[in-house]
């Protein structure tokens, strides 16, 4: 069975995480660049299709 993984991408610098390992190695989840503890996940765009 595999997980998915969303990324995440740093609220301050953009730094973007998208291995699970590196994720969980990141002590109090903080940014390894800023140290700053803020995540958001990177979603993908939302394309809606209608039907005319």
């Amino acid at each position: 069975m595999t997980v998915l993984f969303m990324p995440y991408r740093c609220g301050r610098c953009g730094y973007q995480i998208a291995d699970l390992k590196e994720f969980e190695l990141i002590p109090g989840t903080r940014c390894p660049i800023c140290n700053y503890r803020i995540f958001y996940k990177v979603r993908p765009p939302i394309v809606k299709r209608l039907k005319i």
